[in-house]
């Protein structure tokens, strides 16, 4: 009988230390899990100077190639390995805002026919932020890794001023928009500059923005060779433990301002 009993007490004692050594290894795991986590959010908001100095030193004279479908500038790639044997990823894309289609741009505006029927039809106009867009819609946000046709890269969703959105003409940056839109602006705004735009551009040297056309041909569409509004996607990992940023910036007052950033959840 003692013997029994000494028996049971050591399969009860196993058991727990069982239960203990599974309960310490999780622990430790999601320990592990938690520091991963904030070195990666951390790495993330290590970028952010990386892209303060892209705005201050590149945005204002930065073209696109005219035969990317995107207004799409790759900032930084980098991915190395610590000594410790974690390995780390940054990816840095912008996007210029002033080389899409404002989503509050009158319907019968030639400037749609730059888009595919499936966002053309999309009802975005008064949406401040790419966040507020269901996911059961087209894609939503652009890759820094490769070209991505998609709602974030076609249309220039941010917040805006009440009192300019319902009023302001739209404005096409003539250095970055995808050709088709940079067709449809300057067949809108009766010049016609391609030529020599797309040549500039295929150099990578930015092009002056055509004069003004007389007429009030202006308050259909503003040409303009620089941009005041970037949206930058940065992505993080640290160990396949990855984080994203969608970032508005604002040229205003002659800096830069954050006036949206949200995580990235797709």
């Amino acid at each position: 009988m003692a013997m029994l009993l000494v028996l049971a007490s050591l399969v009860l004692v196993t058991g727990a230390l069982s239960l203990l050594t599974l309960s310490s290894a999780q622990a430790y795991q999601a320990r592990s899990l938690g520091i991963t986590e904030r070195a990666t959010d951390d790495l993330l908001h290590s970028c952010d100077p990386i892209i303060e100095s892209w705005l201050a030193k590149h945005a204002s004279r930065a073209t696109v190639d005219p035969t990317l479908s995107e207004p799409r500038v790759e900032i930084a790639a980098i991915a190395w390995t610590n000594d410790d044997g974690a390995k780390h990823e940054i990816r840095i894309a912008a996007w210029d805002l002033l080389g899409m289609i404002p989503p509050e741009t009158n319907s019968s505006s030639p400037l749609w026919l730059a888009t595919n029927d499936q966002i053309r039809d999309l009802e975005l106009d008064t949406t401040a932020s790419l966040c507020e867009i269901p996911a059961t819609h087209a894609a939503i946000y652009p890759l820094t890794d490769e070209p991505r046709v998609c709602i974030g890269s076609t249309l220039a969703i941010y917040p805006r001023e009440q009192n300019r959105r319902a009023s302001s003409s739209p404005t096409i940056n003539i250095n970055t928009a995808p050709k088709p839109l940079l067709e449809a602006a300057l067949r809108l705004a009766q010049r016609g500059d391609i030529a020599s735009i797309l040549a500039a551009r295929e150099d990578g040297r930015p092009a002056p923005a055509p004069p003004r056309s007389p007429g009030n041909r202006e308050s259909l569409v503003r040409l303009t060779g620089h941009s005041t509004l970037w949206a930058v996607r940065t992505d993080a990992s640290v160990d396949g433990i990855g984080r994203s940023w969608w970032t508005v910036y604002a040229s205003r007052r002659s800096d830069w301002e954050i006036i949206e950033r949200h995580a990235i959840s797709e």
